[in-house]
């Protein structure tokens, strides 16, 4: 189930990918090594000033739905995209990443990719788990759930003021 589920996350960044003219390496990086660690510590700071009375949570519920809605349209554009390729196509992931992927070239993106793989697999080892589980629950479960505690905190402390 876990292997379905990462299969199914590389193949969807990787489409996201295309559509920029960005690598599975350039994307996963940007994505997972800025932007989602940003709007985690963003949405965490608008939290905490909210309850500390700062007149911010007006900026922090649009600045979480506006990342929410481009989220949802990349996820939707790709999964159509993966539709495509593996039903209409009969293409594997394997045969995608041969074919359709685009090369990385930047040794920055390609050191920092495998940067973040060796500590993602340093922690799986660790604990006794595989690294797309460590990958999954960091990336796909954590993050996240910090986003939306922070939305409801800030939705709490607009009715709270």
């Amino acid at each position: 189930m876990i292997q379905a589920i990462f299969g199914f996350c590389c193949l969807l960044i990787a489409e996201i990918g295309i559509l920029f003219g960005l690598s599975y390496y350039a994307i996963n990086v940007i994505a997972f090594c800025y932007v989602e660690p940003i709007f985690t510590g963003c949405m965490l700071l608008f939290a905490i000033l909210s309850l500390c009375k700062v007149p911010i949570r007006k900026i922090g519920i649009i600045f979480f739905w506006l990342v929410v809605g481009s989220i949802i349209v990349l996820f939707i554009i790709g999964t159509m995209y993966i539709i495509k390729d593996c039903y209409v196509y009969q293409n594997n992931l394997e045969l995608l990443r041969q074919h359709l992927f685009i090369k990385e070239t930047n040794p920055f993106i390609i050191n920092k990719f495998n940067d973040t793989m060796i500590w993602l697999e340093n922690i799986g080892y660790q604990r006794n788990v595989s690294y797309e589980l460590v990958n999954l629950i960091i990336y796909v479960a954590v993050m996240p759930f910090f986003c939306i505690i922070s939305y409801f905190t800030l939705r709490y402390a607009k009715t709270r003021n």
